[in-house]
């Protein structure tokens, strides 16, 4: 499912600009959907489409990541009272925090993959529909039985509140 190398690149572009947003959100500033912001993601896209992860790492990814930073943030307006500390703190903490989930990404995806494939395999589903349906008649057959051994002494008396009146 997340084989393809233009998925896990659209899905780390997304963890990437997320980190963006967060950041200079959290930094103080507000964010809006200009079309720099647009042009940054997407060359952002093509850089992880055609350069694997393995390529990038160390260096390379921490400059790429401090690039997207700053062009984010110059995209992104800024209102004049917000601390510019705060607002390279929190940029800086996103490097930090984006370069930490970028290294894991593929053993992070790889491992999401192999679980969604055990979960949703036709065996295990069709496990599941047949042991639902057997189990489901065990409870009706059950419930019944317990409701007809419950019936017949307690046929024709009252209820126990009717009796402590």
């Amino acid at each position: 499912m997340f084989k393809s190398a233009a998925v896990r690149s659209l899905l780390l572009n997304t963890l990437i600009f997320l980190s963006l947003v967060v950041s200079h959100h959290l930094g103080g500033g507000t964010f809006l959907l200009t079309p720099e912001v647009v042009s940054i993601f997407a060359v952002s896209y093509l850089i992880f489409r055609f350069f694997p992860l393995k390529e990038l790492e160390g260096p390379r990814l921490t400059a790429i990541l401090i690039l997207y930073q700053l062009l984010g943030h110059m995209a992104a307006p800024v209102q004049k009272d917000v601390s510019e500390n705060r607002m390279i703190c929190s940029h800086l903490f996103a490097v930090l925090l984006t370069y930490i989930l970028a290294k894991y990404f593929d053993a992070f995806i790889g491992t999401f993959d192999y679980i969604l494939h055990k979960l949703f395999s036709p065996v295990v589903i069709s496990r599941l529909a047949l042991n639902r349906s057997i189990s489901l008649a065990a409870l009706d057959n059950a419930f019944f039985q317990a409701l007809k051994s419950f019936h017949r002494p307690n046929f024709g008396r009252a209820p126990p509140v009717g009796t402590c009146a």
